[in-house]
């Protein structure tokens, strides 16, 4: 009940942003991150593409079967080998800040399971610090997907997807 608890807190300082998720990555230390807002984050040890990334992994199985699927939606399987899989970190904290939120996150240990020698096994709580999102955002960018999709060129990254929608809406 505790959980839920911190998700509707996090909510509640923030629904417009609520379980959004953002890639990205440390390159010296060739981790890719994946952070779902108010939810929790996922640290691998090696550099993942954003569409392998996007994708949920696959935590759990069919209802009345207890089978790997089928699912109306895609997932990735997890790895079998603990060591393999990505360190998770939930939520443990939210707090408001003058123009947004700062939310904590702490490492998910199983105290029972096989134990790994891991590259981020220092990090133990990572803080998010993020502006309070306008519910109106998605209402602006969605008119606007077609003109950005026709306008998009894959091979030319000089300009992060949010500054290049931006220049296109004004």
């Amino acid at each position: 009940m505790s959980s839920l608890k911190k998700l509707i807190s996090a909510y509640d300082l923030d629904p417009a942003r609520i379980v959004q998720q953002s890639v990205c990555y440390d390159h010296r230390q060739r981790w890719s991150i994946s952070i779902s807002w108010g939810y929790t984050i996922q640290i691998y040890s090696s550099l993942l593409i954003p569409a392998d990334l996007q994708m949920p992994l696959q935590t759990f199985k069919t209802w009345r079967s207890w089978s790997d699927g089928p699912f109306t939606f895609n997932t990735r399987r997890m790895n079998p080998d603990v060591c393999q899989q990505p360190s998770i970190f939930f939520l443990d904290q939210v707090s408001k800040v003058r123009t947004g939120s700062v939310t904590t996150y702490k490492r998910y240990v199983d105290k029972e399971g096989k134990k790994c020698k891991r590259a981020d096994g220092a990090v133990q709580r990572i803080k998010v610090s993020a502006l309070k999102l306008d519910p109106e955002y998605w209402k602006n960018v969605l008119p606007s997907l077609p003109l950005f999709l026709s306008l998009f060129q894959p091979y030319k990254h000089t300009h992060t997807q949010s500054s290049f929608l931006d220049k296109q809406l004004n």
